[in-house]
């Protein structure tokens, strides 16, 4: 096993929206009538990774498309934990 080093780029394979998660990201501010998305996304080298997706709108998942093109952002979290990964839709 070797580490190899990505691009970070890929894009939307699969997601869901969720509206009532871990207690993390209720510290964050969603729930109910926040939702968030999370979804596969599939990397430009061929590797297939999950991750909370940002960008999107999670109100209206019927706009939400496979395919979106995305990129990998670092997160820092409210509760001084550390980053943890996320996906941006890409400009």
């Amino acid at each position: 096993m070797e580490w190899v080093q990505l691009h970070g780029e890929g894009k939307l394979a699969a997601f869901t929206v969720i509206a009532v998660g871990p207690t993390f990201t209720t510290k964050e501010g969603y729930d109910r009538n926040k939702p968030y998305v999370v979804g596969i996304v599939e990397l430009k080298e061929g590797p297939k990774i999950s991750g909370r997706i940002i960008g999107l709108d999670a109100q209206k998942p019927n706009d939400i498309k496979v395919g979106t093109p995305l990129v990998i952002q670092f997160q820092e979290p409210r509760d001084g934990m550390g980053p943890y990964l996320v996906f941006k839709v890409r400009d």
